[in-house]
């Protein structure tokens, strides 16, 4: 009888210690992901993006035009106009910049074009539009 307890003790103490290394590991993890994951500055105007089905990740961005519901821009967190545009991106726009553009999803698409025609006359031809992906997967 006294063999059986002396037996089920190592083994309940076996047990215990093979779970020690596996938390060490998830707290390694854990640690590492909270110190590398990438953080990135959000200016938000209350924007909602619109639902992407393909949810392929994006290229960094240098600058973003934020284009609210209200029919508001904003270049790099700045509100601006659509006649002051082209003056603001003249500043901003070198040699293959990579803009990013970040329409609200109620944003009809007349307005939308306007903004467009305006970025083709300056000759940014590399926009990304950002979309949320969606939930569904």
């Amino acid at each position: 009888m006294v063999n059986q307890r002396l037996i089920s003790a190592k083994s309940s103490q076996q047990g215990d210690s093979n779970m020690i290394p596996m938390i060490n590991m998830v707290f390694l993890l854990l640690v590492f992901f909270m110190i590398a994951g990438h953080m990135r500055d959000i200016q938000d105007q209350g924007i909602e993006l619109p639902v992407s089905e393909n949810g392929a990740q994006a290229v960094e961005k240098t600058v973003t035009l934020q284009l609210t519901d209200k029919n508001e821009l904003y270049l790099n967190g700045v509100k601006t106009s659509l006649e002051k545009l082209d003056l603001h991106l003249d500043s901003l726009i070198e040699a293959n910049t990579l803009l990013a553009l970040e329409a609200d999803r109620r944003v009809q698409a007349v307005d939308l074009d306007k903004t467009l025609s305006i970025l083709r006359k300056k000759g940014i031809f590399k926009i990304t539009l950002y979309a949320q992906a969606s939930s569904a997967k």
